[in-house]
């Protein structure tokens, strides 16, 4: 009998949604605990050898040709129709890819490892690390699939649970090697262990609780490898966009600007990366649930749970948004000390472009899981190169804030306007009306609080992480109150007991989005 995603549902939205903040929250942990130990321990030449290592890996991903998204669509969408012998060929066939891509990587870490070494003069230590990283990264791709399937069943939860697992290993195993002085090999191999707990636990789930898929040869299909190659394309190219996007302005501050301008820079960048990440991650949730209705052709059901995410999403980015650009320069100023006054004009420019972007985060889940990818990559090109060429004219004249207004206004024209124009016709909404009932509020509020700040300046006072973090509580609080006066006013009526929030949140904000 199928487990499909419908039999799923008992794991809700919520749950799952909840749940991609986990390994958010630890990573970001991990990164800011980990890292100056690590630094400290092995020396900034071996550190730098270290990222070098970790760079390959990513740059090993673009590999894969967005495959682990395919998946997420084309399997929920056979399971929706009942349709096993479909959604093996899919596991089957991306399962053969990975392996094929695995053993392309170990080709290339081993006959490269060693130019690697000499063209960073990193000696042999350097050259065994790539081979041991390419051996974790091959294992990475294997282990993929398994959680792609897992994840297009709708249990995240489960998936989440090992990727949070896999972080605390790898940082206990790495802090471990660098306090004994065992040495960057002995660290690449804690990547291979790792990597390989987390292969057999995917597979132990999917084999446990998904007994309907078979790993077999005879559902290898060369058409579904087409169908999967075509999509995951797209999803490259997307990916790419938004690596542009993120990362493209440091080639331009320091090509315009210097290369101190461009440490600055990458410090507000990182906050604003996190910030926005917090809201887009469990929106992926929602990746095959729209594979899954779009399969029934369950269109009212589709457009509801669009208006729904973007009623969350609007909501949670004005509150994160507001938190970034009034807690930001006290966060960084304690984080890293000062000298990044100069970016802060650009950080509030950048965090109302991305203010927009999580706004709209159900946007390429909605497009992907409706099989509207290739739309979704001609958006995402065109913002990224047009991100960069406003980005690299304004930097001429306004420095880094002129970066940051390039970014913000390619963001604003392409997906605020022509991609949101695209869906708002494709759902049969009004686009005005979508973006003053579901946009202009929270911006309002935030808009609000930000000149109260401006006239009261009590982050002034925040001078330690003790007043930061009451800061952070205070300023989240008024945004509540705000918005449960702004609903309640709007529908004439108190949507809830301001008690119920602390008696019982999720009937507090269910009642809340409700009334929104």
């Amino acid at each position: 009998m199928m487990q499909s995603l419908q039999s799923g549902k008992k794991l809700s939205l919520k749950i799952n949604a909840i749940s991609s903040w986990l390994p958010l929250v630890v990573n970001f942990l991990v990164g800011i605990f980990l890292t100056p130990v690590l630094i400290i321990e092995l020396g900034k030449t071996p550190y730098g050898i270290w990222v070098l290592a970790g760079s390959l890996v990513g740059y090993y991903g673009l590999l894969r040709l967005g495959v682990g998204a395919a998946i997420m669509r084309y399997l929920p969408f056979h399971d929706s129709k009942g349709n096993v012998k479909k959604a093996n060929e899919i596991v089957n066939t991306a399962l053969i890819f990975y392996v094929l891509i695995a053993l392309v990587i170990l080709l290339i870490s081993s006959n490269l490892n060693r130019f690697l070494a000499d063209f960073y003069q990193g000696g042999g230590e350097m050259a065994e690390l790539v081979r041991v990283v390419g051996l974790a990264a091959a294992l990475e791709c294997s282990f993929l699939v398994f959680d792609a399937i897992i994840r297009a069943r709708g249990y995240w939860i489960w998936a989440n649970g090992i990727v949070t697992i896999a972080a605390v290993s790898r940082a206990c195993g790495l802090l471990f090697c660098a306090l004994n002085g065992y040495g960057l090999v002995a660290m690449g191999w804690v990547l291979v262990g790792v990597n390989l707990n987390s292969l057999l636990l995917f597979y132990l789930l999917v084999y446990r609780f998904f007994p309907d898929v078979e790993l077999r040869l005879k559902y290898v299909s060369t058409s579904q490898f087409y169908s999967l190659l075509t999509y995951g394309f797209s999803s490259l190219l997307i990916a790419i966009s938004l690596t542009l996007t993120l990362q493209g302005h440091n080639f331009i501050i320091g090509k315009v600007l210097s290369l101190q301008d461009v440490t600055v820079y990458a410090v507000i960048v990182i906050l604003i990366r996190n910030a926005r990440e917090a809201v887009v991650a469990p929106n992926r949730v929602i990746f095959p649930r729209f594979a899954f209705l779009d399969g029934q052709g369950n269109h009212g059901a589709i457009r509801l749970l669009f208006l729904k995410a973007s009623i969350v999403n609007s909501l949670s980015a004005g509150w994160v948004y507001l938190c970034v650009v009034i807690l930001g320069p006290s966060f960084v100023s304690l984080w890293v000390g000062q000298g990044f006054e100069r970016a802060y004009y650009a950080l509030i420019i950048l965090g109302a472009g991305f203010l927009v972007d999580s706004m709209l985060a159900a946007v390429p889940s909605f497009m992907g899981g409706i099989g509207e990818q290739k739309t979704m990559a001609r958006f995402a090109v065109f913002e990224g190169v047009a991100g960069l060429v406003m980005s690299y004219l304004l930097t001429l004249s306004y420095g880094m804030t002129g970066t940051a207004i390039g970014l913000l206004g390619a963001i604003i024209l392409v997906r605020g306007v022509f991609c949101l124009m695209c869906i708002c016709k494709r759902l049969k909404i009004s686009y005005l009306r979508f973006c003053k009932e579901k946009l202009l509020f929270p911006v309002l509020v935030l808009s609000i609080i930000y000149l109260l700040n401006l006239w009261v300046d009590f982050t002034g006072y925040i001078v330690s992480w003790l007043g930061l973090v009451v800061a952070f509580f205070l300023l989240t609080s008024l945004y509540v109150v705000l918005v449960h006066v702004f609903v309640a006013w709007r529908q004439q009526k108190v949507v809830s007991s301001s008690a119920l929030l602390f008696t019982d949140p999720r009937l507090y904000f269910k009642n809340l989005i409700d009334g929104y």
